[in-house]
């Protein structure tokens, strides 16, 4: 396994969603190796290092925890 580092950002469907609210939630779907900011008005960003047999992996597993997770929230991007 490799660890790979990368950034997933969804953009929440209500701007005024406070995404402190999905925290627990989060860490409890899988994401608890994930560092969550908020910088962005209505978007949330979860930096990842993740152990996995490829990139696409990786990413696939986390982006899907967060979706399924915030439903609502809109996939905007992955920065490596």
């Amino acid at each position: 396994m490799t660890t790979f580092e990368f950034t997933l950002r969804h953009l929440l469907l209500e701007p005024d969603d406070d995404p402190e609210h999905y925290l627990e939630a989060l860490y409890n779907a899988g994401c608890s190796d994930a560092l969550i900011g908020v910088a962005k008005h209505g978007v949330i960003a979860l930096s990842f290092a993740c152990s996995a047999a490829s990139f696409a992996v990786a990413v696939e597993t986390d982006r899907q925890n967060v979706e399924n997770t915030i439903p609502d929230a809109a996939f905007i991007e992955t920065v490596r």
